[in-house]
């Protein structure tokens, strides 16, 4: 299970971004970790997702996940 965390107001790449932390956690242990962040452009709302972004996270979870004693 993944959800967000508190944003921060950033600028990356020249722009006003809110940064989302993406937290996996589970009904049991509640939260395990950060597993990656969010980019939304501060002024249109675009989500900014970068090529990758999906298996780049999967992978972040697995490697939380081995390493927590579930």
């Amino acid at each position: 299970m993944m959800g967000g965390d508190e944003p921060s107001l950033i600028l990356s790449q020249k722009r006003l971004v809110w940064r989302v932390p993406i937290l996996l956690t589970t009904p049991k242990r509640s939260l395990l970790g950060v597993v990656g962040h969010l980019d939304v452009d501060a002024r249109t709302g675009q989500l900014l997702i970068p090529s990758g972004f999906t298996e780049q996270i999967q992978r972040r979870a697995q490697t939380v996940i081995s390493g927590s004693p579930l």
